[in-house]
């Protein structure tokens, strides 16, 4: 086995575990080929022996690999000849023994190629390249308006780097900052760089704040992740709405929500998310497999605790409803605290939302 990087994948927010960063994952269905029993001992051996090697607790990693061990001498694998059932099947029984759903086994068809450290130096090149891809999906952000009653909305779909996006958001933030309420919404956001995370959640904090500290067995790894500065106006003293997809939700978008919501700047509106909540190393098993190995746990200060059991919204809607229901939230909310500003246009705004049909509450 190598390992592919020690990427430290320093969450600075609270560490929504962003597995993409050890290396270029595949996207897509992947075409599958034929695996002899020689490389799939070979893969699940190396599998495990990655995970006691790496995975943060090595109480977890004892009892998963004991219960792995167990279900491949009962004959789990004999049969997976699919180099894509093999690596489902690994990272179904992974996580489920685990816990954790940042914790699987990756199938490519083309050979995996190691990266370099995360704190390696990037070339101009690189960073060229980085912000042509970036740029073309303009930085995550798909949509930003101005709603009815002077509410702001954010369609934000992935968390960009900020070595080329920081001026995009500064920009998005910039546009909202003359707004009375915002609504984030993550409902198609998978997740992203840890470091626009922290970006983003420095907006709606006034002062340098804690906001996770990442533990493990191995000391060595804890760090503690704190707000940033920002460029342009911080958004303060604001109803501040996010919006989780129960589908769609997961990793650095479910972190952003749950420090938000811990920490009081912000209700989330919508469906309870997965919960995957450590991030992670990757290290290759062989050409073509690798794992994905959670080195640390995020603890938020607020709670002493982490979203492992997904972030539970303050007003539980469909994802298709949310965004009325956060509107309907942030309406009301600025008419109580202001009646005499914008009334007018609040309260036909209002109005008219009460009047669509809702869709039922994510159950």
């Amino acid at each position: 086995m190598k390992k592919i990087i020690h990427a430290m994948c320093l969450l600075a927010l609270a560490s929504s575990a962003l597995p993409s960063r050890a290396f270029s994952q595949p996207s897509g269905p992947q075409k599958d080929r034929l695996v002899l029993p020689a490389e799939r001992k070979e893969v699940i051996g190396g599998a495990l022996d990655s995970l006691q090697r790496y995975y943060f607790s090595h109480d977890v990693a004892e009892r998963v690999s004991a219960i792995i061990h167990a279900k491949e001498k009962s004959g789990r694998y004999r049969n997976l000849d699919s180099a894509n059932a093999l690596a489902r099947a690994l990272s179904e029984d992974l996580q489920s023994a685990a816990g954790d759903l940042h914790l699987r086994v990756i199938y490519s068809a083309e050979p995996i190629p190691p990266k370099p450290p995360l704190n390696a130096e990037r070339s101009p090149e690189q960073i060229s390249r980085m912000k042509i891809f970036h740029a073309r999906r303009n930085f995550g952000i798909v949509e930003l308006s101005r709603l009815p009653g002077n509410v702001g909305y954010i369609d934000l779909r992935a968390f960009a780097d900020t070595v080329v996006a920081s001026d995009a958001l500064a920009n998005a933030m910039s546009f909202l900052s003359n707004t009375d309420a915002l609504i984030i919404d993550l409902r198609n956001n998978r997740g992203g760089e840890p470091e626009m995370q922290a970006l983003l959640a420095s907006y709606f904090f006034e002062s340098r704040t804690l906001l996770s500290t990442l533990t493990s067995d191995d000391a060595s790894r804890t760090h503690e992740n704190w707000t940033v500065a920002v460029k342009g106006p911080r958004y303060l003293g604001k109803p501040v709405y996010v919006l989780t997809s129960a589908r769609v939700t997961f990793s650095a978008a479910e972190g952003f929500s749950y420090v938000m919501q811990a920490f009081g700047k912000a209700k989330i509106v919508g469906e309870k998310t997965g919960g995957g909540t450590n991030p992670g190393d990757g290290y290759i098993l062989n050409r073509n497999f690798a794992i994905m190995l959670p080195y640390a746990t995020p603890i938020i200060p607020v709670t002493r605790s982490n979203w492992a059991g997904g972030v539970v919204p303050d007003i539980a809607a469909s994802a298709d409803s949310s965004l009325r229901a956060a509107h309907i939230a942030a309406l009301q909310t600025l008419l109580d605290a202001k009646p005499d500003d914008l009334t007018g246009e609040r309260r036909n705004a209002l109005d008219e939302l009460k009047r669509e049909p809702a869709s039922p509450p994510a159950r």
